[in-house]
């Protein structure tokens, strides 16, 4: 949803700035809109992560299901820029944080062998979500206008509600469960009989994995590339449109850049999942090629002209962009030991907040 928000800025500035479409100012703000929110989604990682290590990850992805229905459902009714700031770009950021992280957590819990191949089929969602919300923006928002759209889309971001309520703890699918049932009654046990000695509970926030040289690299290589990897995720439907693209085109664009995510996922997966024994590419090498090659097509961008050119961006730009989210996760959980993976893709996450919100405002200029 957060990357498909290109047709959402389109509409935004039909149905909200629309007395206001000439000023630069509402043009650069309906932009920092959706830059807040993919931003808070960043920065509540490390937090999100902290909070579910003492509490519930199924609750915490409950309640983030709950807040991004309601931030839709609010957003709905904004008649003015400030109320869709508000709902939106801080309440659906902060929402979309706690979903993304419990969904990252049940996935460490269910999968803790077979973790690249299945990282690999959930960062592909990412890819075809973004292009089935770009035709359902247009469907929804682009027929029914502003509020009824919204409510639309309202309608679908419930499921985010009731699909934790059907997670159960992987202990349950243990082939020695009843072992590990029968050790929590023990240690139960043994805390009623010490009820008077107080047991420490371990800090809410656990540092220990910035502790790697590696990880810290890591973060600061994100930081920088974070500042202009996503921009064409928000300015390039509206440069379209101002070029006097139909609207039927600007979805088949956005439509476009979210299977070629996907595919960038399926392609640099396959390299990681099942390697060559005749060609062996290191994860870092491939973060490295896709980094280049997002660099690439932003250059490249400057030069094309028309639909076609479009087109032929919109592939380049998200092969590489798919393959730059997962090869980053993968090298990663290579660098990090996997007890520390949750907290050390945290952290990375929340090094990209602040570039966000910096860089994607400046790219509007």
């Amino acid at each position: 949803m957060q990357l498909a928000y290109g047709l959402l800025y389109l509409y935004a500035m039909k149905f909200l700035a629309k007395k206001h479409q000439d000023k630069d100012i509402y043009i650069l703000g309906v932009a920092s809109m959706g830059a807040m929110c993919l931003s808070i989604s960043f920065f509540t990682s490390p937090i999100i992560v902290a909070i579910c290590r003492r509490k519930s990850a199924r609750l915490a992805a409950v309640l983030g299901g709950l807040l991004i229905s309601l931030a839709c459902l609010f957003t709905s009714f904004a008649i003015q820029f400030h109320q869709a700031l508000i709902s939106y770009g801080v309440v659906l950021g902060i929402g979309a944080g706690v979903v993304r992280e419990t969904s990252t957590i049940v996935l460490g819990h269910y999968f803790k062998r077979r973790r690249e191949f299945v990282e690999m089929v959930t960062q592909t969602g990412i890819g075809v979500g973004m292009a089935l919300f770009s035709v359902l923006y247009k469907e929804a928002v682009g027929k029914l206008e502003w509020r009824l759209g919204l409510q639309a889309v309202t309608g679908l971001l419930a499921l985010a509600f009731f699909l934790p309520i059907v997670y159960r703890s992987a202990n349950l699918y243990h082939p020695q469960r009843r072992a590990i049932m029968h050790l929590k009654n023990q240690r139960k046990k043994m805390k009623e009989k010490k009820s008077h000695v107080k047991s420490t509970k371990p800090p809410m926030f656990d540092f220990s994995p910035l502790k790697s040289r590696g990880l810290r690299v890591l973060m600061m290589s994100c930081a920088c590339a974070a500042l202009g990897i996503y921009a064409p995720i928000f300015y390039l439907v509206y440069q379209g449109y101002r070029e006097g693209l139909e609207d039927s085109g600007l979805v088949v664009l956005q439509t476009f850049m979210g299977f070629a995510s996907a595919l960038g996922c399926v392609g640099f997966g396959l390299v990681i999942v099942k390697p060559s024994t005749q060609c062996l590419i290191s994860r870092q090498y491939l973060c490295q090629a896709a980094m280049v090659g997002i660099g690439i097509s932003l250059l490249a961008l400057s030069a094309v002209q028309g639909y076609h050119g479009y087109v032929l961006f919109v592939w380049l730009y998200g092969v590489c962009l798919g393959g730059f989210t997962y090869s980053l996760k993968m090298f990663t959980l290579e660098r990090i030991k996997a007890r520390h993976f949750t907290k050390a893709w945290s952290f990375v996450q929340g090094a990209k907040s602040l570039p966000v919100i910096i860089g994607i405002p400046i790219t509007g200029c």
